[in-house]
């Protein structure tokens, strides 16, 4: 997206339109931040919410990092990794985990669970057809450990473009 206009909508708006969803006080993790989306507008948003991002490729946490050193913000801690690989170490440690197109979230569902706090919620954002995915995703929530499964449908401002949050609680 190279249009000015479509990257704050699609990426920037679309990024805040979980925070009804948040639990603004505590932790949150950005597995697959890629560019920084969603955790980085909401850490702009929310200065005082303790963000960790989680990026495998290198080219973009570095891109992070620099990102992170230009705009002088505190309290992000960058993660070069995959989150298979972290668990361990992180386990219980977040109120919410947010991902933004990951792929292979039935793969990932036990491993999200693990690193949420009791009482935390995972949100996943996907695209228009997120519904029919996330339907057929919730009949393994239960499985997963997860007991409230709810499927939101939101537009993104400014526009027609329809979007979808899976949110899942511990």
């Amino acid at each position: 997206i190279s249009d000015p206009v479509a990257v704050v909508r699609l990426h920037f708006l679309d990024s805040l339109a979980i925070t009804r969803f948040l639990d603004k006080s505590g932790p949150l993790l950005d597995i697959g931040s890629g560019a920084g989306f969603p955790g980085m507008p909401l850490k702009i948003v929310f200065p005082s919410m303790a963000i960790t991002l989680v990026e495998s490729r290198r080219k973009r946490a570095n891109f992070l990092r620099a990102l992170i050193r230009h705009l002088q913000i505190k309290d992000v801690n960058i993660i070069e990794g995959r989150v298979e690989d972290l668990t361990t170490k992180l386990a219980g440690s977040f109120s919410t985990v947010a991902l933004r197109a990951v792929g292979k979230l039935d793969f990932l569902l036990p491993l999200i669970r693990s690193l949420l706090q009791p009482g935390g919620k995972c949100l996943v954002l996907h695209g228009p057809k997120g519904k029919s995915y996330f339907e057929l995703l919730s009949a393994l929530a239960p499985k997963r450990g997860f007991s409230e499964i709810k499927i939101h449908e939101y537009g993104i401002p400014l526009g027609s473009e329809s979007r979808t949050v899976l949110v899942l609680r511990e």
